[in-house]
């Protein structure tokens, strides 16, 4: 049998959805002919999403680089096709790059606030990200990197997920 899950509020099919499942307990073989009739079956259920927070506060997305101008230029050209959310500081920490990476960044700041922060050498991730935190007083906080490319609203969809109750995502 086969078993199809859509979402409740727009019938769009679950990734990777219908799949096949088997009827009874694993190594029982089953042979009465009522199951069967199941065998070709495809079962449908919906699943509904929870609901997400309206929430508005500060986003800090935290970038590190190094001469990575061409992925910075693919990433805010994905974010600005899918990014809905508009309380966003983008905080690029360079370490000493010698390609265009400015270059990018001062060309997107028409369209984001961005804060390129230039240590002139190579840190690590760690003390990096601890850095460009120390330097925003946003409420969220999104580690990206520099070579991630948004196929969707992901900065809302992330925000809006949560609450007192979840921390992270």
């Amino acid at each position: 049998a086969k078993l199809a899950v859509t979402f409740a509020d727009n019938d769009q099919d679950l990734g990777k959805s219908p799949q096949s499942i088997a009827i009874g307990r694993p190594g029982v073989y089953l042979s009465s002919s009522s199951v069967k009739k199941f065998k070709h079956e495809v079962y449908r259920s919906k699943i509904v999403r929870p609901p997400l927070n309206v929430v508005d506060g500060k986003v800090a997305a935290i970038v590190l680089n190094r001469d990575g101008a061409d992925m910075l230029e693919d990433m805010f050209s994905s974010i600005s096709l899918h990014n809905s959310y508009k309380n966003i500081e983008f905080i690029i920490i360079d370490h000493g790059s010698i390609d265009q990476s400015n270059e990018v960044c001062s060309k997107w700041s028409k369209e984001f606030y961005i804060r390129f922060i230039d240590r002139k050498k190579n840190y690590s991730y760690s003390a990096s990200n601890n850095y460009a935190v120390s330097l925003t007083d946003a409420e969220y906080l999104f580690f990206l990197n520099n070579d991630i490319q948004f196929d969707g609203d992901l900065i809302a969809r992330g925000v809006g997920c949560l609450s007192v109750e979840v921390g992270i995502v």
